[in-house]
């Protein structure tokens, strides 16, 4: 299992996300864990790009799981991939993974994250900037 976390001043872990607090919630206690730390690049954006995310998902009604909801989101911004099947054509997400994009790929993926959102919200893109720095 994966989550995000950063270390605080007491050197303890923190979970960034309540997705990421649930996970290690349902962890054992007191037994060994092997951990690969992995220092995140340009973790304020990551940061931004998923509370773009939760915004969008604390204000709508429609769908109740927020990695279903992330990755419709993801495929409505036109990072999806097609396969089609004799019976018929599937929808994949695409993994949007700051990991594996450079900065202004990145960015890309945030701005077209943003379009569809700002839509859904029915609000311009710079009160919506506004409110995801208020959200972080």
């Amino acid at each position: 299992m994966k989550f995000y976390a950063e270390i605080d001043l007491q050197n303890r872990i923190k979970p960034l996300w309540n997705r990421d607090y649930d996970i290690l919630q349902k962890t054992k206690k007191n037994t060994p864990l092997r951990i690969e730390v992995i220092q995140e690049r340009n973790y304020k954006f990551h940061k931004k790009v998923m509370a773009l995310f939760n915004l969008g998902f604390e204000n709508q009604e429609k769908i109740a799981n927020f990695d279903h909801y992330r990755k419709i989101i993801t495929m409505r911004a036109g990072y999806y991939d097609t396969v089609i099947t004799e019976h018929g054509t599937v929808y994949f997400a695409q993994s949007i993974s700051y990991a594996n994009k450079d900065q202004k790929e990145f960015e890309d993926v945030f701005n077209r994250l943003l379009d569809v959102l700002y839509k859904d919200l029915g609000s311009d893109k710079e009160t919506l900037r506004k409110e995801i720095e208020n959200f972080m």
